[in-house]
């Protein structure tokens, strides 16, 4: 072991400049191979990552989507060429032949541009009910935070463009005249959006759960009775999907095939989102307690969570399609809908949590 000098004590004065922290660029260039040991090292510098952009990944030419543009068109170019020459020997055939297959085509060609314009149609009726939804609920909070002027005339230029969104309906008659006898009453824009919420939307809150308790009703009596899973499936399919339908229609959206197909995805991820498929809790909470699960097979067990399901679509379709918030008329609860579907399985009324 090697002795090794002991440095002894100093004393320094706060004051004196040599003892100055030298910062990173002085130390690179005023002091590059100093032996002070009170001088800080420079520190490199480090270059920054920098995460590609998108107008890193897209350089130079996009080569997959000139291979699908061109695979699409020789596509329509191959079949619009074997069609004229389908046609074209018609015509050589018979005149009247080759008339006749122009005719068909052209039909052809219609019907298809009316069914895309159908679709678009749809697509822009449930963009107005959802167009509506936001409006009004930013309305009302706007008018509950300021109280002013400009959001109650806000409001009132919602209820009318809702009320008319139901003018045309024959069933609604009777609301629409209720209406009517408080147009000359002065109320604030609140107050007339929460009289048309429970005299027009709530006749039409009805009818969507009316909907929802027939879907639901005849999901949970199909697949507690047929043995086949797949037929069960698609049976679930089909009536949610014409439930969703149902739902739409009644509050104005009338959804085509395409549009139909958006709002079912819309629904799903609502649910999911709102933790709705956790059914357990509202609704084998309801049953089992009572004594009712003993009454019960396991595939009409099945049936129930089925049928339970098709509710928890329907409401979140209520959800998204109601042009208002619920205001005065009730949300419909899942707990009374999920009882009219026990009664179409056990043919009795389950005993409630009170008795």
């Amino acid at each position: 072991m090697t002795d090794t000098p002991r440095r002894a004590p100093q004393v320094f004065d706060p004051d004196d400049p040599r003892l100055r922290t030298a910062t990173a660029q002085e130390a690179l260039h005023d002091h590059p191979a100093t032996d002070d040991p009170l001088t800080l090292e420079p520190t490199p510098k480090v270059p920054a990552l920098r995460l590609p952009t998108a107008a890193d990944l897209q350089r130079g030419i996009n080569w997959g989507l000139w291979l699908a543009g061109s695979a699409i068109s020789l596509l329509l170019l191959a079949i619009g060429l074997r069609f004229w020459t389908f046609v074209w020997d018609l015509f050589l055939r018979q005149d009247w032949i080759g008339w006749l297959a122009m005719v068909l085509a052209g039909i052809l060609i219609l019907s298809l541009l009316m069914l895309l314009g159908r679709e678009v149609v749809g697509v822009l009726r449930l963009t107005k009910l959802q167009r509506l939804r936001r409006r009004s609920e930013a309305a009302l909070q706007s008018a509950t935070d300021t109280g002013n002027s400009a959001a109650s005339a806000n409001l009132v230029a919602i209820a009318v463009d809702v009320r008319a969104l139901y003018a045309a309906r024959p069933e609604l008659a009777w609301s629409r005249a209720r209406l009517a006898e408080h147009d000359k009453t002065i109320m604030s824009g609140a107050e007339r959006l929460a009289l048309l919420d429970r005299e027009l939307l709530a006749v039409v809150d009805d009818q969507a759960k009316s909907a929802i308790s027939q879907s639901a009703r005849r999901v949970a009596v199909v697949t507690a009775i047929t043995p086949f899973a797949i037929f069960d499936m698609g049976f679930v399919l089909y009536e949610n999907l014409r439930m969703l339908r149902r739902i739409a229609t009644s509050y104005g959206g009338r959804p085509g095939y395409a549009a139909l197909l958006r709002l079912a995805g819309r629904v799903v991820a609502y649910v999911v989102a709102s933790g709705g498929l956790a059914l357990t809790d509202d609704l084998l909470g309801q049953f089992i307690g009572q004594g009712l699960a003993k009454r019960l097979s396991a595939r009409a067990g099945q049936g129930m969570f089925n049928g339970g399901l098709t509710v928890r679509l329907g409401i979140a379709a209520i959800d998204l399609t109601r042009p208002l918030p619920f205001i005065e008329a009730k949300r419909p609860r899942f707990r009374d809908l999920a009882l009219e579907v026990s009664r179409g399985l056990t043919g009795a009324k389950p005993v409630g949590r009170g008795s």
